[in-house]
């Protein structure tokens, strides 16, 4: 099976390489675009839904800007006033994609070479994840 991917970042890109490529068997990805912020993504999403129609299945991945930001209103944002393909997959990371890394303690830890302690446990209620993670 072939797939496109519509991300935010070369994070996102990574995220989402690796979890098709765990959870997805024998697919490959044909096409990566956006990789400049939620509003490339946003502007991407009719093409994307109309790619998904007559090319094949399309992953959208983007993240949540602020903590209070509801992920539900904004995929409805995004796929306002489109006859949706069923093959247009659209996910929104809580908070950010940053939060999904550091919500494995464990390998986040041996990876930056600190205790696994001073990673936090609750990494989608931080302020800032990106900030987390970077520092």
């Amino acid at each position: 099976m072939l797939i496109t991917l519509a991300v935010e970042d070369y994070l996102s890109e990574s995220v989402s390489r690796r979890l098709i490529s765990e959870y997805v068997l024998g697919t490959e990805i044909t096409d990566v675009t956006g990789l400049n912020g939620i509003d490339s993504v946003k502007r991407r999403i009719p093409g994307m839904n109309h790619r998904a129609t007559y090319l094949g299945p399309v992953l959208a991945l983007a993240d949540l800007d602020r903590p209070l930001d509801c992920p539900a209103n904004l995929v409805r944002d995004m796929i306002r006033g489109l006859v949706v393909s069923p093959r247009l997959l659209v996910r929104i990371a809580v908070l950010e994609i940053e939060s999904w890394i550091l919500a494995d303690r464990e390998a986040i830890a041996r990876w930056l070479g600190i205790s696994e302690r001073v990673v936090s446990r609750a990494p989608e209620r931080l302020d800032d994840p990106k900030r987390a993670w970077s520092s």
